[in-house]
């Protein structure tokens, strides 16, 4: 997981900003809340991969679905990037105000 997480650190702060100027705010997040769906019907699926084709050891079809589960936990997370706080820069300048008013 602390490898996962490292992974998808180092990919928004590469690609974040190249894949929402090319796509739009938008249809990243509609793209990221979409793999919702997917990504739990492939729990199933690994389990049945497990299960019925490789009889309950974990094989390289294994390894290969949850591969691509982490890539589409990947793509979901860049969706929580697009989100902003509505009015986060009035909160942004009236706290820079108070401090200003306050430090001197």
């Amino acid at each position: 997981m602390g490898l996962y997480g490292a992974f998808c650190g180092v990919f928004e702060g590469l690609f974040f900003g190249k894949i929402v100027r090319r796509f739009g705010e938008k249809r990243v997040f509609v793209t990221g809340m979409s793999l919702f769906v997917p990504m739990f019907l492939l729990f199933p699926g690994v389990n049945w991969v497990a299960r019925v084709l490789y009889e309950g050891e974990v094989g390289v079809g294994v390894w290969a679905l949850v591969a691509v589960l982490l890539g589409m936990l990947a793509i979901m997370d860049l969706a929580y990037g697009t989100l902003s706080f509505p009015y986060s820069h009035l909160i942004y300048n009236h706290t820079w105000c108070l401090l200003t008013f306050i430090l001197p």
